[in-house]
């Protein structure tokens, strides 16, 4: 558990989960905040091309990143080039009044070439915005 720095109360940890289901790996990553539902929809809307990038950094360019918000749902999808290659990238993320979850499926190539200090930068990235 971690404290709240405004109201003192103290929030889970974040978390970083990443499952392989048939082709796509799907990466979850759970950042709870203490902000009002509205303020933390309007951060991740304004930071949504800064918290994306730091996971395509390097020789992976992006393109593409396109964003659509359905209530408190931001669904987004980009293309990724490397070497030559490029594979689409599709995801989700959902603001709460205590959360936001950001549901991302992986292509099993992009996997094996996305370091975890990669993840753990996106995982930042919310945590440093929101808290």
């Amino acid at each position: 558990m971690l404290p709240s720095a405004s109201t003192g109360r103290r929030l889970p940890a974040t978390t970083i989960r990443i499952q392989a289901f048939g082709k796509l790996s799907k990466m979850r990553i759970t950042v709870s905040h203490n902000k009002s539902k509205v303020e933390a929809i309007r951060l991740v809307n304004d930071a949504a091309d800064q918290a994306l990038r730091p996971i395509l950094s390097g020789p992976i360019q992006m393109s593409d990143l396109q964003k659509r918000w359905s209530d408190s749902t931001m669904t987004f999808s980009l293309k990724v080039g490397f070497g030559g290659a490029q594979v689409p990238i599709k995801g989700s993320i959902l603001v709460t009044e205590r959360d936001v979850t950001i549901d991302c499926d992986l292509p099993p190539m992009l996997e094996s070439f996305l370091p975890d200090a990669a993840k753990a930068s996106v995982q930042a990235t919310f945590q440093k915005l929101l808290n």
